[in-house]
């Protein structure tokens, strides 16, 4: 097996250094540098996107969750306003339907009529009469 001889050191040295300077001039042409500041314009981009896309998502799920929230709010306000109703109405009602029976001391005698029941209309929010 036979070694280089000097010369053909420098041929090879040579050919390389071509190499790397044909490299060069073609890296550096304009097409490859578009390219590149293409990709990361469009990387930051789709970035920006995302991260919208994200805040709106946070924001609507904090936006259901107040909605959530105030729903509950409100069903229980309502059934409270029924509540307060119904009570009302059975006042109302137990007002009314007292009979007027005074006794020989003058002192009315409070009793109830028992033609209201317990349950409440869930349409009207009034109590149920038995006929």
């Amino acid at each position: 097996m036979t070694g280089f001889i000097p010369d053909q050191w420098l041929i090879v040295g040579l050919i390389f250094l071509l190499g790397l300077v044909l490299g060069m001039m073609a890296m550096a042409g304009g097409k490859w540098k578009r390219r590149y500041k293409d990709e990361v314009r469009l990387h930051n981009e789709e970035r920006k996107r995302r991260e919208a896309l994200e805040s709106d998502v946070a924001r609507a799920n904090k936006d259901e969750r107040q909605m959530d929230t105030s729903r509950g709010a409100a069903a229980r306000d309502e059934a409270r306003h029924r509540n307060d109703e119904r009570i009302a109405g059975q006042h109302a009602d137990r007002s009314n339907d007292r009979t007027d029976r005074t006794d020989r001391t003058g002192h009315t005698d409070d009793r109830i009529d028992d033609r209201t029941d317990d349950r409440i209309d869930p349409a009207s929010g009034r109590p149920i009469t038995r006929p």
